[in-house]
């Protein structure tokens, strides 16, 4: 497919904007430490990068046996809010990827299991921010939780034609999301999943680097 042909692209946050894997990891490391548990190195985390926290905080308290998960879950929101959100780092190309949509037209805007004010925060702290329509993300009753929803909602409130519209993205969520709106389901291989993940799940197309969005097919 040819990214001209499309009116708008939604972006997913982490994973595809910015490595988000340092500062959430650290939010995790300290709301265990603050309910008295030692964080086990061996213990692979990847399955938290992706889904809001709410998915995964109960499978990762569960390894050491906690069921404190409201607890858990407001460590984690706090450490983020003061600290982990600015421990991310935007990837290369992204805001010359996002320059170039701008100029030919095409309008951006986010989607992401964040919390809108957090991914606010972060766009606003690396001046991305003025660079999208608007930002949407999870709220605290938990709307938008789910990625479909979240997808449907963004298409509805700005008025864009599916058939025009692509979701960028780096996991399945983001592929199967984008597949069930009917939007364009675009890879974002830089990011946490791999291209098996992105493709079974809906990909129509996935790119090596932000930038590799603007060539045209050969």
């Amino acid at each position: 497919m040819r990214i001209g042909d499309l009116n708008a692209i939604l972006f997913d946050m982490d994973g595809t904007i910015c490595d988000s894997r340092p500062g959430i990891f650290a939010s995790i490391h300290y709301l265990l430490e603050q309910l008295g548990h030692q964080p086990d190195p061996a213990f692979n985390l990847s399955f938290v990068l992706g889904p809001p926290a709410e998915v995964w905080i109960e499978e990762v308290l569960g390894h050491y046996h906690d069921n404190r998960f409201q607890e858990g879950v407001a460590l984690y929101r706090a450490h983020q809010s003061e600290t982990g959100l600015f421990l991310n780092a935007i990837y290369p190309g992204i805001a010359e990827l996002l320059r170039s949509l701008r100029d030919r037209g095409i309008a951006c805007y986010v989607a992401t299991a964040k919390r809108t004010e957090a991914a606010r925060k972060i766009l606003n702290h690396y001046n991305l921010e003025p660079f999208f329509k608007s930002i949407h993300g999870s709220m605290p009753n938990g709307k938008n939780s789910s990625k479909i929803a979240l997808l449907a909602e963004v298409v509805q409130a700005n008025g864009l034609n599916p058939e025009k519209t692509g979701m960028l993205g780096d996991r399945m969520y983001d592929m199967e999301a984008a597949r069930r709106n009917g939007l364009a389901a675009l890879g974002a291989l830089w990011g946490y999943g791999t291209e098996l993940e992105l493709s079974e799940h809906g990909a129509c197309c996935c790119f090596a680097a932000p930038l590799d969005l603007m060539a045209e097919p050969g």
